[in-house]
């Protein structure tokens, strides 16, 4: 539960996600990766992946988040794919979930309780 407090507590502070329903979300698992920015920064994490499927408004902390924007499935395939030609930086964890993770999950949104 610590996990998902923790979750709740981070979409608001970095989303403005208000209320959020805890029972919405779903852990699937947990990746520990390490990633090293430049010479002075870098990430040693084991961060928890969890998912909710729910309607909700956004209002994004400028000072944690720089852009959000919807996908489909397809849209976001094409944007990782030509991130790189259009001077987008994606996040070390974020490449990782969707080059193992992410669309295994995207195609099983309705049964995700087999990845668990």
């Amino acid at each position: 539960m610590g996990v998902k407090n923790a979750a709740v507590r981070k979409l608001d502070q970095e989303l403005g996600i208000k209320d959020f329903p805890i029972e919405a979300l779903n852990f699937l698992t947990k990746i520990h990766y390490e990633s090293c920015s430049d010479d002075i920064w870098g990430e040693h994490e084991i961060d928890h992946i969890l998912v909710a499927q729910v309607d909700v408004p956004l209002n994004p902390n400028p000072n944690e988040v720089r852009d959000t924007r919807y996908f489909t499935k397809e849209q976001l395939q094409t944007f990782i794919d030509t991130h790189e030609q259009n001077g987008i930086k994606l996040t070390p964890w974020f490449s990782l979930i969707t080059g193992k993770f992410l669309y295994k999950w995207w195609d099983n949104l309705q049964s995700l309780d087999q990845f668990a």
